[in-house]
Order: C-alpha cells, then sequence, then structure tokens
C-alpha cells in the first residue's frame, strides 16, 4: 500500500505533499528538522498510482485548492 499525503508545519504555515509506503518512517523523517503533522492521507495500490495523485496535487491548481477548501485550510 502507498500512501499520499500531506503534512502541515503549524509553526511556518507550510505544507508539504508526498507519498510513501511506509508514513511513520517518512513522519519521522520530516519531523527530524520541524514539526509536521498529518492533515490529509490516501491509500493506493500501486507506487504508479500514487505518484500520480501526488503530481496532481503538487500542481497547485483547482485540486489542490478544491482539497484545501474541502478540509477546510484556509485561513
Amino acid at each position: 500500500m502507498y500512501i499520499v499525503y500531506v503534512l502541515n508545519n503549524a509553526k511556518t504555515n507550510r505544507y508539504y505533499i508526498g507519498q510513501t509506503n511506509n508514513l511513520k518512517r517518512r513522519l519521522k523523517e520530516h519531523n527530524f528538522k520541524s514539526s509536521w503533522q498529518i492533515v490529509y492521507i490516501e491509500g493506493y495500490l500501486t507506487r504508479a498510482l500514487a505518484i500520480r495523485r501526488e503530481r496532481t496535487l503538487k500542481n497547485y491548481g483547482t485540486t489542490w485548492t478544491r482539497l484545501k477548501q474541502r478540509l477546510n485550510f484556509e485561513r
């Protein structure tokens, strides 16, 4: 199982979008330098599907805007 995830750093109000097959390890790597929190995850059966979704979200176009609105990220 591959996970597409969105992290938020409350201190800087920045978001990070990524994909992994080991979310616990990846979050530990992110938190080595600063404090990130998981705000959204999606599961995929293949890495190719996860990468496609990650790239779609990283375009910061309509998809990212709709996701932020749906999850109430807008401040």
